[in-house]
C-alpha cells in the first residue's frame, strides 16, 4: 500500500468528496485510509500481523500534523484525518478481501462446537460474527450461529445462557439481514426458561409475560430482560397468534376445479370445520 505522508493530514477533508466503503468501514476499526475519494476503516494489526511492508507503511503515514484550529491530530485515527494512499480503489478493495478472508478461513477450520470457546472474549465473537456476514462467509456465519444459539438453550437463562442471549441480542438487531438469527435467538432463550414446560392452564398472556408466578420458575428469568427486548416478544408473540388463526381455517377452493370435485371439497370443507 502506498500512503502519502504529506498529503494524509494537511486539513480537513470536505465530506461531499468522500464516501464510505460499504464492506470494509468497520465501526470497530483501527485505522481510517483514504483510497480515491473512499474511506476504509480497517483493523490495522491484521495487516501488520504477517508483513512488514505493511508495518512500516502505516508507522511512516501516521505522523502528526496540525489542523485548521493549530491542534494535531494523528493521521488515520478519525475520517476527517485518514491516511491518504496512493492505490487504485480496486487494488485496495481486493487487498481488504484477502486479509479479511484470510481471517474467516482461519476461524471457519476450528473444532465444530469449539468456535466461541477459542475466542477471547464476546466482543470477538460479536466482531467476527459481524464480518462473516458483511463478506458472505455463509459457513463460518452457520457455524457460530449454531454454537450461540446452543450456548443460549444449554447455558442457564440467569447466567451464562443471559450473557450469550443478551450479546447476539446486540448483534442481530444492529443489522436487517439478521432476522432469521433474531427470531431464533429469543425463542432459544425462552425454551431455556421452561416457558414451554409451563401447564397448559397457565396465564401467558403477553401483558403477563414478564411477570409469570415464580411457582413455573420464568418470571424471574423474564424480568432480566429490557422493555425494549420484552416489546420484541409481546409482536412475536402476536405475529404467531396471527398466523396460528391463518393456519386454522379451511382451505380455499381454487376457482378452475369442476363442480364435482368442488361438491366433494365441500364436504371436506364441513369435516375440516367440524373437526376444529
Amino acid at each position: 500500500m502506498e500512503s502519502q505522508k504529506s498529503a494524509g493530514i494537511t486539513s480537513k477533508i470536505s465530506p461531499p468528496s468522500i464516501t464510505k466503503d460499504d464492506k470494509y468501514y468497520f465501526r470497530d476499526g483501527s485505522i481510517v485510509i483514504l483510497v480515491e475519494g473512499r474511506l476504509f476503516k480497517i483493523h490495522q494489526s491484521l495487516f501488520e500481523r504477517d508483513s512488514v511492508l505493511f508495518q512500516s507503511s502505516f508507522s511512516l503515514s501516521q505522523d502528526t500534523s496540525p489542523d485548521e484550529s493549530g491542534s494535531t491530530s494523528l493521521a488515520g485515527s478519525s475520517d476527517d484525518t485518514p491516511v491518504v494512499s496512493n492505490d487504485r480503489l480496486a487494488d485496495f478493495r481486493a487487498l481488504c478481501w484477502a486479509v479479511y478472508s484470510r481471517l474467516l478461513d482461519e476461524h471457519s477450520k476450528e473444532s465444530q462446537g469449539q468456535f466461541i470457546s477459542s475466542c477471547s472474549g464476546w466482543d470477538d465473537v460479536r466482531r467476527l460474527f459481524s464480518l462473516a456476514e458483511q463478506c458472505g462467509h455463509k459457513l463460518l456465519t452457520q457455524r457460530i450461529e449454531e454454537e450461540w444459539v446452543h450456548q443460549i438453550s444449554d447455558g442457564s437463562p440467569s447466567g451464562a445462557g443471559l450473557d450469550a442471549f443478551k450479546q447476539a441480542v446486540a448483534v442481530a438487531e444492529g443489522s436487517t439481514k439478521l432476522r432469521r438469527f433474531h427470531g431464533r435467538v429469543y425463542y432459544a432463550y425462552l425454551r431455556a426458561t421452561g416457558i414451554f414446560d409451563a401447564p397448559s392452564s397457565a396465564d401467558v398472556a403477553a401483558y403477563n409475560l414478564g411477570y409469570r408466578p415464580n411457582s413455573y420458575g420464568v418470571g424471574k428469568y423474564l424480568s432480566r430482560l429490557s422493555d425494549k427486548q420484552k416489546v420484541h416478544m409481546y409482536q412475536g408473540l402476536w405475529s404467531l397468534s396471527q398466523f396460528r388463526n391463518e393456519l386454522v381455517r379451511a382451505p380455499g377452493i381454487p376457482e378452475e376445479l369442476s363442480y364435482e370435485v368442488e361438491d366433494d371439497i365441500g364436504r371436506s370443507k364441513t369435516s375440516w370445520k367440524a373437526s376444529k
